[in-house]
């Protein structure tokens, strides 16, 4: 299953069985720009006058789907300190940099490691891979059932890519604020 839904609002379910969960995070700064982007794609008509500096401001006082980013990102980060068996924590920066090792961690997570086949670790890379995901034809030429077409859901898929979106002041906003919602708690972002 894959979901955006906050740990907290998890169905009992599911907290309470024997599924195991993987959470992917992003750096805030690529997280928000990709959401940028996608809303401005997503709706247009109603995003074209609002501004990025006010989306960042709402951004920080955790104006946000689902909720404020630092709760959904602390819970699953929390949940998995307190229960490493049932969740896994993920960057997408991790996933990127250090993909073939990533993978491999998850696969154990899930108990379905590897019988020592670099070859399958590279394979699944290959077949997972931004690139691959985003040249399949449901992605290339799908719609979504609101009539968006699919390929929205792929930008980039970069690290640092907040760059080419957000001013020095923006990016410094953003991260004055997650140090603050972040601090104690042993998470760091990389870029």
């Amino acid at each position: 299953m894959n979901t955006h839904i906050s740990h907290f609002s998890l169905p009992e379910p599911v907290q309470n069985s024997a599924c195991k969960i993987v959470y992917c995070c992003r750096n805030p700064k690529d997280m928000f720009v990709s959401l940028w982007h996608f809303g401005k794609k997503l709706a247009p008509e109603e995003t074209a006058d609002y501004p990025i500096e006010k989306a960042v401001e709402a951004f920080c006082e955790g104006k946000f789907i689902g909720g404020p980013f630092w709760d959904h990102v602390l819970e699953y980060w929390y949940a998995s300190r307190e229960n490493p068996n049932k969740v896994l924590f993920v960057t997408y920066e991790e996933l990127k940099t250090q993909t073939g090792a990533e993978v491999k961690r998850i696969a154990e997570f899930l108990g379905c490691g590897f019988t020592g086949e670099e070859e399958q670790v590279e394979e699944i890379v290959k077949l997972c891979s931004f690139e691959s995901l985003s040249n399949l034809e449901v992605n290339r030429q799908g719609k979504l059932p609101n009539g968006m077409e699919t390929k929205a859901l792929f930008r980039k898929g970069e690290i640092g890519g907040w760059r080419d979106t957000l001013s020095e002041s923006l990016a410094e906003e953003i991260d004055a604020k997650m140090e603050k919602k972040f601090q104690g708690s042993g998470l760091k972002f990389s870029c």
